[in-house]
């Protein structure tokens, strides 16, 4: 996974998380929200665990480099 597609989906909940606090919206309405920000926050959380069992070859966390 790339660093730009978890910006990408923070960003995402960042926003939903934003206009769960919007006066106009009903309690559904932020419960819903609740549930997509979940289930978002799990796929990105999955992706980054896959990534991380990937060897890279010679990538920014690579022993020798940066870390």
């Amino acid at each position: 996974m790339e660093l730009l597609d978890v910006a990408e989906g923070l960003e995402r909940i960042q926003l939903l998380a934003k206009i769960t606090h919007m006066e106009d919206t009903t309690m559904r309405e932020r419960q819903i929200a609740l549930i997509v920000i979940g289930e978002w926050a799990r796929d990105i959380q999955e992706k980054i665990k896959e990534d991380m069992k990937k060897p890279h070859g010679g990538g920014f966390l690579e022993r020798g480099s940066f870390q």
